[in-house]
């Protein structure tokens, strides 16, 4: 048996396509050849790898600052759409902005993914009621705050998604 079709980092390093969804919905906006969408590495792609250790060491570098939940949020939008970058190879070569082609554009990329925002809300449990956890204050204080969730899945949410999904690189062959 040839092993080579189960070179799950090989395959990852060489990507698959990815097609947009509707961020509420989940339903592909095209099916086929032309559906809008961005050919991603894998996590496991060496490349990959790099990529986010050089993200971990940008997060860790970063000042805890206090801001508001507006600035949070956007900074989770920044974020999601950063971590999609480093797995992102280019676009389906018929996907356009205002008649440019995307391709491996970063600039139009990033427009793309930025197109959605991530929406939170908050977790309920079976019968409604708020579900909450503990934190502790600086203070050391012990305060029961709601618990939050992605109310939808943005452009970037997606694209990373498909990237750790390993099942999709495993066992594939040249000729899927």
């Amino acid at each position: 048996m040839d092993m080579s079709a189960f070179d799950g980092r090989k395959q990852a390093e060489e990507g698959v396509f990815e097609p947009l969804r509707h961020p509420y919905t989940g339903e592909p906006f095209a099916k086929g050849k032309g559906a809008p969408g961005f050919y991603v590495r894998g996590v496991s792609a060496r490349s990959v790898q790099s990529r986010l250790a050089e993200m971990q060491k940008e997060a860790k570098d970063a000042a805890k600052d206090e801001e508001s939940q507006e600035a949070a949020m956007e900074r989770l939008h920044e974020r999601l759409i950063d971590g999609a970058m480093k797995y992102i190879i280019r676009a389906d070569e018929d996907m356009t902005i205002n008649g440019e082609p995307v391709g491996d554009k970063p600039d139009l990329i990033r427009k793309v993914l930025d197109g959605t925002f991530p929406e939170m809300r908050v977790v309920k449990d079976a019968d409604g009621n708020p579900v909450t956890h503990e934190v502790k204050t600086d203070d050391g204080e012990k305060l029961e705050v709601p618990k939050f969730e992605m109310a939808n899945e943005p452009f970037a949410q997606q694209m990373i998604k498909a990237a750790e999904d390993g099942s999709r690189f495993f066992g594939k062959t040249s000729k899927d």
